[in-house]
């Protein structure tokens, strides 16, 4: 069994491509830095704004998910050759996300339609592409509320989405610990099963 272990940030550790959100927040961050950057995330096409989101983040790779989803896949790394190295946070957008309020989004994420949708596209990944988190953010521009899933086995459970509104410094507070500048990027490991040779 091969595990891969990617990155450690303040306030979320990723490992075998799942993640964690800790309760430990950073005092010291600043969340009126980047201020422009945040509200790009809000505005323009979905290419446009998952651009926005890769410069918010300063993460140094953008793709499209090539297994034909409608995900956007932004990657962590100190350049574009260790990002590729790195486990993804895939971003969608919702028009659901618009107008519902947290519990009826969470109600939504859960039913079967964007269980087969999000955890079944979540399971199609190989290890390398396989999300540590899903993004999710309305369509309509500088409103709504941005979703955060994070998927583990055995489905999608109302206590893995968390929710935010648009404007909320919860959210901001939540990017910013993603940001590079927040991330000690370790290389991956391949751990062999003890059966294996």
């Amino acid at each position: 069994m091969r595990r891969f272990q990617y990155f450690f940030c303040k306030g979320l550790y990723a490992c075998d491509c799942h993640a964690k959100l800790c309760i430990s927040t950073d005092k010291d961050l600043k969340m009126t830095e980047g201020l422009p950057k945040f509200e790009a995330i809000a505005m323009g096409t979905e290419e446009q704004r998952v651009e926005a989101l890769r410069e918010f983040l300063g993460y140094p790779l953008q793709e499209l998910d090539r297994t034909g989803s409608r995900f956007w896949y932004v990657r962590a790394g100190q350049d574009i050759a260790q990002a590729k190295n790195t486990c993804p946070i895939a971003v969608g957008f919702y028009e659901e996300l618009d107008r519902l309020s947290d519990a009826e989004i969470k109600g939504f994420l859960t039913a079967p339609a964007q269980q087969q949708r999000i955890y079944g596209h979540y399971l199609e990944q190989d290890l390398e592409n396989m999300p540590v988190m899903y993004l999710l953010l309305p369509v309509v521009e500088r409103s709504g509320r941005v979703a955060m899933v994070l998927p583990m086995e055995g489905g999608l459970r109302q206590r893995q989405i968390e929710t935010f509104a648009w404007n909320s410094l919860n959210l901001r507070s939540r990017l910013v610990r993603l940001n590079q500048e927040n991330l000690v990027l370790t290389n991956r490991f391949k751990f062999a099963d003890a059966n294996q040779e």
